[in-house]
C-alpha cells in the first residue's frame, strides 16, 4: 500500500516542527499503556525516524513485539475517529482484515468489545478485544496525547466459535495486547504510534509468521489513508468522543 501525501498546504512546513522529538519527550509518555502496562520504554529511535521522514512508517520488530510510528499532516481528531470506527475497518481494503464489528458497548466509546477476523494467503485468525481510552493520559498531557489500548478478552467470550460466520474454520488469538498512541505535534500534525505484543492481534491481523513487519506497516498506512478519505466522506452515524469521554463535536473548553 502506498502512502498518499496530503493535508493542507499551510501545514506542510510545520509538520513536523523542528522541535518535535524534544516536545514528545517532554510529554508524560510513562503514563502510556506501552510503558504502564507493557513495561516498554518509549521508542525514541522510532520517533526520530518518523520525524526525519514524514509520511513514511518506521517499523521495529523484536520477536513477538512490534512497534511502528509515522508523522502525518492530519488533525489528531480525524485520526482518532478512524481508529474508533471499528464497524468500518473491514471496508475498502485499507487494513488487512475481512470482518470488523462492535459486539459489546457503544461504537466509538471506551470499554467497547470488538470482533475482528483476518485472512491472507490461506491463513486466518479471529479475536475478541476490549478497547479502552486513556482519560488520565489525555488530561495529564493537556490534550496532546490520545491513546486507545486493546487486550484480548476471549476468556469472557463463551464457546469456541466466532460470534459471526467467517470463511473456513480458523483458530482464535489469545494473550495479545497493544495500543495506538497519537501525539499532537501542532495543528494538523500528528504522530501515530502503534505497539503490539503476542501473536499479533488487534487491527494488525494475526500473521506473525507471514511478513509481520509488512503487516504492521500496512495497518498503520491503511489507517492514515482511511483518515484522509474520511475527511472527505465521514461516517456521521458514529458518536465519537475524546479519550476523556467528551463528545468530539463539542468544544473541550466548554
Amino acid at each position: 500500500m502506498t502512502m498518499l501525501v496530503g493535508g493542507p498546504a499551510a501545514h506542510a512546513a510545520e509538520c513536523p516542527p523542528t522541535s518535535a522529538v524534544a516536545e514528545l519527550l517532554s510529554l508524560p509518555l510513562s503514563d502510556a499503556y506501552r510503558t504502564r502496562v507493557m513495561e516498554l520504554e518509549p521508542p525514541v529511535g522510532l520517533y526520530r525516524e518518523a520525524v526525519r521522514r514524514p509520511d513514511v512508517v518506521a517499523v521495529e520488530r523484536d520477536g513477538k513485539l512490534g512497534q511502528a510510528a509515522v508523522v502525518v499532516p492530519l488533525p489528531i481528531e480525524s485520526v482518532w475517529k478512524t481508529l474508533n470506527d471499528d464497524d468500518h475497518h473491514d471496508e475498502g481494503g485499507y487494513i488487512p482484515i475481512r470482518e470488523s464489528q462492535v459486539i459489546g458497548g457503544r461504537p466509538g466509546g471506551g470499554g467497547r468489545t470488538t470482533f475482528q477476523y483476518f485472512k491472507r494467503a490461506g491463513v486466518g485468525r479471529w479475536w475478541v478485544n476490549r478497547l479502552e481510552m486513556n482519560a488520565g493520559l489525555y488530561r495529564a498531557s493537556a490534550g496532546r496525547l490520545w491513546e486507545l489500548s486493546w487486550q484480548d478478552v476471549l476468556e469472557e467470550y463463551p464457546g469456541e466459535e466466532p460470534p459471526v460466520a467467517i470463511e473456513d474454520s480458523v483458530p482464535k488469538i489469545v494473550g495479545s495486547r497493544g495500543a495506538w498512541l497519537l501525539a499532537r505535534l501542532g495543528d494538523g500534525c500528528t504522530l501515530v504510534e502503534y505497539v503490539t505484543r503476542g501473536e499479533p492481534g488487534g487491527v494488525i491481523g494475526a500473521l506473525q509468521f507471514l511478513a509481520a513487519s509488512r503487516t504492521l506497516r500496512d495497518t498503520v498506512e491503511g489507517m492514515v489513508e482511511m483518515t484522509r478519505d474520511h475527511l472527505e466522506e465521514p461516517h456521521p452515524t458514529v458518536r465519537f468522543v475524546r479519550p476523556d469521554g467528551t463528545p468530539l463535536d463539542e468544544d473541550p473548553a466548554g
